[in-house]
């Protein structure tokens, strides 16, 4: 019980790739429709999502398909 919840999330560059692929996050649109079965924009969202952080300078898009983290 002593991990705070703001460690067991940590996404330092240590545990997570700066670079990916946007079907990666996509792909976890089948559990989101679990979660929220009424929702039928899940797909879109996320796109969207990575779209606002390319927007707001946390993303690079490197092209087909794959973004780069900047901070």
């Amino acid at each position: 019980m002593g991990e705070s919840a703001t460690s067991s999330r940590d996404t330092s560059s240590s545990n997570v790739s700066s670079s990916f692929i946007a079907a990666r996050c996509i792909g976890f649109h089948r559990r989101d429709k679990a979660i929220y079965p009424g929702n039928h924009n899940v797909r879109p969202k996320i796109r969207q999502q990575l779209q606002v952080l390319r927007d707001r300078g946390w993303l690079a898009f490197n092209g087909r398909g794959t973004y780069r983290r900047t901070t």
